[in-house]
């Protein structure tokens, strides 16, 4: 993870998304304790980076996260995650 100061700069269409995500869970994905994120949707494929945008009352873009694949139910996920499904 990165923290973003001009994101737009680095941004492409075909390999980046942009996810909101609440303050607490936010600081929990900084910290290593948050580790999966999950969506009602799937992302396309090709998906490289994420890029998040933490909401009120912070309001920015806040850090970027290279990732390796999205995992889509039903793929088992590592146990080293904090949700154990």
């Amino acid at each position: 993870m990165e923290k973003i100061e001009e994101f737009y700069e680095d941004f492409n269409m075909e390999n980046d998304i942009i996810i909101t995500i609440k303050k607490d869970h936010s600081e929990n994905i900084l910290k290593g304790k948050k580790t999966y994120e999950f969506r009602k949707y799937i992302p396309k494929t090709g998906i490289k980076r994420i890029w998040v945008y933490t909401g009120m009352p912070v309001g920015k873009m806040e850090y970027m996260i290279e990732i390796d694949k999205i995992i889509k139910y039903p793929e088992k996920i590592e146990e080293d995650g904090i949700r154990k499904y």
